[in-house]
Protein backbone atom coordinates (compact mmCIF):
# COMPACT_ATOMS: atom_id res chain seq x y z
CA UNK A 1 0.00 0.00 0.00
CA UNK A 2 1.33 3.42 -0.94
CA UNK A 3 0.35 6.15 1.49
CA UNK A 4 2.25 9.42 1.88
CA UNK A 5 2.66 10.75 5.41
CA UNK A 6 -0.31 10.12 7.68
CA UNK A 7 -2.96 11.29 5.24
CA UNK A 8 -6.14 9.33 4.65
CA UNK A 9 -5.76 8.80 0.92
CA UNK A 10 -3.84 5.93 -0.59
CA UNK A 11 -3.49 3.33 -3.32
CA UNK A 12 -3.69 -0.39 -2.80
CA UNK A 13 -3.07 -2.97 -5.54
CA UNK A 14 -4.29 -6.55 -5.42
CA UNK A 15 -3.43 -8.74 -8.38
CA UNK A 16 -4.47 -6.95 -11.59
CA UNK A 17 -6.48 -4.27 -9.77
CA UNK A 18 -5.59 -0.94 -8.16
CA UNK A 19 -7.89 0.93 -5.79
CA UNK A 20 -7.20 4.63 -5.25
CA UNK A 21 -8.89 6.01 -2.17
CA UNK A 22 -9.26 9.81 -2.10
CA UNK A 23 -10.30 12.08 0.74
CA UNK A 24 -12.88 14.59 -0.45
CA UNK A 25 -13.51 15.61 3.16
CA UNK A 26 -10.32 17.54 3.92
CA UNK A 27 -11.13 20.45 6.28
CA UNK A 28 -11.62 23.72 4.38
CA UNK A 29 -11.18 21.85 1.07
CA UNK A 30 -14.44 19.91 0.81
CA UNK A 31 -14.99 18.71 -2.72
CA UNK A 32 -11.36 19.34 -3.71
CA UNK A 33 -8.33 17.12 -4.17
CA UNK A 34 -5.57 19.59 -3.36
CA UNK A 35 -2.04 20.04 -2.06
CA UNK A 36 -0.19 16.84 -1.14
CA UNK A 37 -3.20 14.70 -2.05
CA UNK A 38 -3.23 16.14 -5.58
CA UNK A 39 0.54 15.61 -5.83
CA UNK A 40 0.02 11.99 -4.72
CA UNK A 41 -2.71 11.50 -7.34
CA UNK A 42 -0.70 13.21 -10.09
CA UNK A 43 2.27 10.94 -9.30
CA UNK A 44 0.25 7.73 -8.83
CA UNK A 45 -2.13 7.74 -11.79
CA UNK A 46 0.42 7.90 -14.64
CA UNK A 47 2.36 5.00 -13.08
CA UNK A 48 -0.50 2.51 -12.73
CA UNK A 49 0.50 -0.80 -14.28
CA UNK A 50 -2.64 -2.72 -13.32
CA UNK A 51 -5.40 -3.63 -15.74
CA UNK A 52 -8.40 -2.81 -13.55
CA UNK A 53 -8.25 0.60 -11.89
CA UNK A 54 -10.87 2.14 -9.60
CA UNK A 55 -11.21 5.40 -7.65
CA UNK A 56 -13.18 5.89 -4.44
CA UNK A 57 -14.21 9.18 -2.81
CA UNK A 58 -17.02 10.36 -0.59
CA UNK A 59 -18.44 13.18 -2.73
CA UNK A 60 -19.79 12.65 -6.26
CA UNK A 61 -17.86 14.11 -9.15
CA UNK A 62 -21.06 14.57 -11.13
CA UNK A 63 -24.43 15.25 -9.51
CA UNK A 64 -27.65 13.78 -10.79
CA UNK A 65 -30.09 16.58 -11.60
CA UNK A 66 -33.25 16.57 -9.57
CA UNK A 67 -32.14 13.86 -7.13
CA UNK A 68 -30.28 14.37 -3.90
CA UNK A 69 -29.48 17.17 -1.53
CA UNK A 70 -25.82 17.84 -2.18
CA UNK A 71 -25.77 19.54 -5.59
CA UNK A 72 -23.82 22.50 -4.23
CA UNK A 73 -21.17 20.76 -2.12
CA UNK A 74 -19.76 18.00 -4.30
CA UNK A 75 -16.98 18.15 -6.88
CA UNK A 76 -19.43 19.96 -9.17
CA UNK A 77 -18.93 23.03 -6.97
CA UNK A 78 -15.56 23.44 -8.71
CA UNK A 79 -16.24 22.22 -12.28
CA UNK A 80 -12.82 23.15 -13.70
CA UNK A 81 -11.07 21.22 -10.93
CA UNK A 82 -13.45 18.29 -11.33
CA UNK A 83 -12.91 18.19 -15.10
CA UNK A 84 -9.13 18.27 -14.62
CA UNK A 85 -9.36 15.30 -12.22
CA UNK A 86 -11.67 13.43 -14.59
CA UNK A 87 -9.17 13.93 -17.42
CA UNK A 88 -6.45 12.45 -15.18
CA UNK A 89 -8.73 9.46 -14.49
CA UNK A 90 -9.42 9.02 -18.19
CA UNK A 91 -5.71 9.14 -19.07
CA UNK A 92 -5.00 6.56 -16.35
CA UNK A 93 -7.64 4.13 -17.70
CA UNK A 94 -9.82 4.34 -14.60
CA UNK A 95 -12.81 2.05 -15.15
CA UNK A 96 -15.13 3.25 -12.40
CA UNK A 97 -15.40 5.84 -9.68
CA UNK A 98 -17.37 4.90 -6.55
CA UNK A 99 -18.80 7.70 -4.42
CA UNK A 100 -21.44 8.28 -1.76
CA UNK A 101 -22.60 11.47 -0.05
CA UNK A 102 -26.00 11.28 -1.74
CA UNK A 103 -28.25 8.73 -0.02
CA UNK A 104 -29.40 6.74 -3.05
CA UNK A 105 -28.07 4.57 -5.90
CA UNK A 106 -27.18 5.85 -9.34
CA UNK A 107 -24.95 4.66 -12.18
CA UNK A 108 -23.92 7.15 -14.85
CA UNK A 109 -21.26 7.20 -17.53
CA UNK A 110 -19.17 10.32 -18.14
CA UNK A 111 -16.64 10.21 -20.98
CA UNK A 112 -16.27 6.43 -20.75
CA UNK A 113 -15.87 6.23 -16.96
CA UNK A 114 -18.75 4.89 -14.87
CA UNK A 115 -19.59 6.78 -11.69
CA UNK A 116 -21.51 4.74 -9.12
CA UNK A 117 -23.25 6.73 -6.39
CA UNK A 118 -23.67 4.08 -3.72
CA UNK A 119 -25.08 6.03 -0.82
CA UNK A 120 -27.60 3.42 0.29
CA UNK A 121 -25.52 1.63 2.88
CA UNK A 122 -27.52 2.42 6.00
CA UNK A 123 -28.21 6.12 6.50
CA UNK A 124 -31.75 7.41 5.90
CA UNK A 125 -32.54 7.53 2.18
CA UNK A 126 -33.80 10.66 0.47
CA UNK A 127 -34.90 9.54 -2.94
CA UNK A 128 -37.97 7.56 -3.86
CA UNK A 129 -37.56 3.88 -4.63
CA UNK A 130 -37.65 4.35 -8.44
CA UNK A 131 -34.94 7.04 -8.21
CA UNK A 132 -32.51 4.75 -6.37
CA UNK A 133 -33.83 5.19 -2.85
CA UNK A 134 -33.05 1.69 -1.63
CA UNK A 135 -30.39 0.12 0.56
CA UNK A 136 -27.82 -1.65 -1.59
CA UNK A 137 -24.28 -2.76 -2.37
CA UNK A 138 -22.40 -3.21 -5.66
CA UNK A 139 -20.43 -6.30 -6.71
CA UNK A 140 -17.78 -6.26 -9.44
CA UNK A 141 -16.71 -9.56 -10.99
CA UNK A 142 -14.20 -10.38 -13.73
CA UNK A 143 -15.96 -12.42 -16.41
CA UNK A 144 -13.20 -12.49 -19.03
CA UNK A 145 -9.82 -10.82 -19.46
CA UNK A 146 -11.29 -7.48 -20.59
CA UNK A 147 -14.82 -7.85 -19.27
CA UNK A 148 -16.03 -6.81 -15.84
CA UNK A 149 -19.61 -7.28 -14.71
CA UNK A 150 -21.32 -5.19 -12.06
CA UNK A 151 -24.39 -6.16 -10.09
CA UNK A 152 -26.23 -3.93 -7.66
CA UNK A 153 -27.99 -5.92 -4.95
CA UNK A 154 -30.75 -4.07 -3.11
CA UNK A 155 -33.34 -4.59 -0.41
CA UNK A 156 -36.95 -4.50 -1.53
CA UNK A 157 -39.21 -1.95 0.08
CA UNK A 158 -40.27 -4.58 2.63
CA UNK A 159 -36.64 -4.47 3.93
CA UNK A 160 -36.60 -8.29 4.06
CA UNK A 161 -35.94 -9.46 0.50
CA UNK A 162 -33.00 -8.80 -1.82
CA UNK A 163 -33.23 -8.26 -5.57
CA UNK A 164 -30.91 -7.27 -8.44
CA UNK A 165 -31.55 -3.57 -8.98
CA UNK A 166 -29.04 -3.04 -11.78
CA UNK A 167 -26.47 -5.09 -13.66
CA UNK A 168 -24.35 -4.88 -16.75
CA UNK A 169 -20.80 -4.67 -18.03
CA UNK A 170 -18.07 -2.09 -17.56
CA UNK A 171 -15.73 -0.75 -20.22
CA UNK A 172 -12.18 -1.96 -19.62
CA UNK A 173 -9.70 0.25 -21.51
CA UNK A 174 -6.94 -1.47 -23.43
Amino acid sequence: MEQPDEEIYFKISIGDASFIILNSEMPEKLGLIADTQFEFLNKTLPNLSTKYNFVFAHRPFYNINGIGRHHKDSFGKYPEHRDMLWALFKNANIISVFVGHEHFYNRSNFEGITQFITGGGGAPLYADFRSGGFYHFVLIDKVEERTLKYKTIALKEDQKTFFTADEGFLNVPK
